[in-house]
Order: C-alpha cells, then sequence, then structure tokens
C-alpha cells in the first residue's frame, strides 16, 4: 500500500480536466502504456486523489474551471508531500504569456495542443524515463517546452 509521501510503485498518471473528451483521449493514448490511469474533473477531487495516492504525473489542462488548471498547479505545488511531482500543462490556448503562466504556476512542462502519442511520449520521458513501456517506433523529434 502507498501513502501521500510515496510514490507509487507502479506508474501512476493522474489526468486532470472538466471535459471528458480530453480525459478519455490522454486515457487512449496511455492505454498504449502499462500504467495505472487515474482522471479527475475538478481542483478538489484532484486534491484528495493526490493525498490518498501520489501519482508518478501529473496532467493538467489549465482551463480546467475556467482558468483554474493554473491555480490547481500552485496549490499542489504547496502539498508538502507534492513538491517533486512531475506536472505537465497541457493546453490549446497557446498565446503570449501561456508558457510563463505556466512556469509561474510550477509547471514541470508545457505541451501545446493538439498533440499525439509521440508528442506525449516526448513530453513525459524526462520525468518517467524507464517507466516508460512504449512499443511504437520514435520519429523525428517535435517542439516541446520543458521547463
Amino acid at each position: 500500500m502507498t501513502s501521500a509521501a510515496h510514490f507509487a510503485t507502479e506508474l501512476s498518471i493522474l489526468v486532470v480536466d472538466d471535459g471528458q473528451g480530453f480525459s478519455q483521449w490522454v486515457s487512449d493514448l496511455l492505454g498504449m502504456m502499462n500504467v495505472k490511469l487515474t482522471t479527475a474533473c475538478s481542483t478538489e477531487e484532484t486534491l484528495r486523489l493526490i493525498k490518498e495516492d501520489m501519482p508518478n504525473l501529473l496532467i493538467v489542462d489549465p482551463t480546467l474551471e475556467g482558468r483554474g488548471g493554473y491555480d490547481l498547479v500552485r496549490k499542489v505545488r504547496g502539498m508538502p508531500d507534492a513538491t517533486r511531482l512531475p506536472i505537465v500543462v497541457v493546453s490549446g490556448l497557446v498565446r503570449e504569456g501561456d508558457l510563463r503562466a505556466a512556469l509561474e504556476a510550477g509547471a514541470s512542462a508545457f505541451l501545446p495542443k493538439p498533440f499525439d502519442l509521440f508528442d506525449l511520449q516526448r513530453a513525459v520521458r524526462p520525468f518517467l524515463g524507464d517507466w516508460l513501456t512504449w512499443s511504437a517506433p520514435r520519429r523525428a523529434e517535435v517542439m516541446v517546452t520543458t521547463l
């Protein structure tokens, strides 16, 4: 059994978005990996899930509850047991200042939408490394900004 003070012994990813479409699409992409995938649709639910079972990675859409995804990232960063939790902000709103907002909130990486399996792989590999069991071939580098 894991506690919030320790990361899970199996790869665990928490996807946070208030729309079913994005969470389902990411779930389908991550289904190609051997992972425990959990989804949440609110700040409160996310914080509760992190306290119950610390994931290895958090994927957040910043438009959660308006622009509350950035507030969620700040709240997670304020949790003593989650200061080192990798957080990838995934956004279709790629305007001037969005990358800075993600960085200032405490995100580990920023991945613009649309993206595919290979883009997602490249974004999470720095944080999950040997955990990954991707069977897909590699392709040319894509632009993903790691903060």
